[in-house]
């Protein structure tokens, strides 16, 4: 060997002790949920792969745009283009997509949101695993909840829908579609929503096939009638609302049910998606039984909408293939289910 030779293998020598260095010190000081969140995150992914297609039209993504917030951290994966204030930290590996990082401080830890952002389109921002969720299942949960709003949010028709429910008034924020002054308190709206909230829970209780499916149709016949006393204004927030966070709310349980026929393993950690689907279903019953609205308000319509979607499976499943068809409402699936 060659002192040329003899240079070039020394200089391999170093760079490989170099980069052991530096992998060790990644593993070493940074948190463990520096890569839990990674590998949740590729845990999602399976499952929507095996079973979004299944559940809803196109809903598969591999890449959609994710920020992880820590208390140290903002992590960016998969952004569409380079986002002002982050740099590079690492590839990902499943993916092939860039994560970018930034000092924390900008998202409360506690977010679990979708919205426009760093010219991504919509992103999932959420709190890191073990801010928000102690438990990993349920954390993937929540991850998938948000991408099924960025699947809503990147339908085309999303943002003139928005517009054309004309509830924003003067607010060019978003926020009316949180804060918008529905009546929960009026106890006529109320009594209207606890009839439909207990004609729910009696079809999705009742054991025998037949009688659900009589029940249901029963219920879609009822529907139209009994929202017709409500406010112009108000009918269409509650019906956007049962559109947007009801089906999400039903999309985790679905996702878990479809997930429970498998194994799932990540982090030594065996993610039981039977129980979550239990719990979930239990959640949403129980939160009809009671019938809280002016404690809950629009929280409550994740439940009722997850609900009716339920029941519309009970009709007939392929009402979620035109999901997109009926504008940013539940009314126009239960219309169908009784006129065909």
């Amino acid at each position: 060997m060659d002192n040329k030779d003899k240079i070039y293998s020394k200089y391999r020598l170093v760079r490989c002790f170099e980069y052991i260095i530096v992998v060790l010190a990644v593993f070493l000081f940074l948190p463990v949920t520096a890569f839990a969140d990674t590998v949740l995150m590729g845990e999602a992914r399976k499952v929507l792969s095996a079973y979004g297609g299944q559940l809803w039209p196109g809903f598969f993504g591999k890449d959609f745009p994710i920020v992880i917030v820590d208390h140290k951290h903002d992590k960016f994966y998969c952004a569409r283009k380079l986002p002002v204030g982050f740099t590079l930290f690492s590839i990902d590996a499943d993916t092939n997509c860039r994560i970018d990082i930034r000092e924390a401080g900008q998202f409360s830890t506690n977010i679990q949101a979708t919205l426009p952002f760093a010219g991504a389109g919509p992103v999932a921002v959420i709190g890191a695993y073990g801010i928000i969720e102690s438990n990993s299942t349920s954390w993937i949960a929540t991850l998938l909840h948000e991408n099924f709003h960025q699947y809503q949010m990147n339908w085309s028709g999303y943002y003139s829908g928005l517009t054309a429910l004309d509830l924003a008034g003067d607010d060019d924020s978003g926020m009316w579609a949180l804060n918008y002054p529905f009546a929960y308190d009026d106890q006529q709206v109320v009594a209207i929503i606890r009839s439909n909230s207990l004609d729910l829970v009696a079809i999705l209780t009742e054991p025998d096939k037949n009688i659900r499916k009589k029940l249901a149709l029963q219920y879609a016949a009822k529907r139209a009638g009994r929202l017709s006393t409500l406010t112009a204004a108000d009918r269409r927030y509650m019906e956007f609302q049962l559109w947007q966070e009801g089906m999400a709310r039903y999309t985790e349980l679905a996702l878990a049910e479809f997930a429970a026929s498998g194994t799932h393993t990540s982090l030594g950690v065996d993610h039981d998606f039977a129980a979550l689907a239990a719990n979930l279903r239990t959640r949403i019953l129980q939160t009809l039984i009671e019938g809280k609205i002016s404690q809950h308000q629009r929280v409550y319509f994740y439940s009722l909408g997850a609900a009716e979607a339920l029941v519309l499976d009970e009709i007939d499943q392929s009402w979620r293939e035109s999901y997109f068809s009926n504008g940013l409402s539940m009314a126009g699936f239960f219309s169908d289910a009784i006129n065909n």
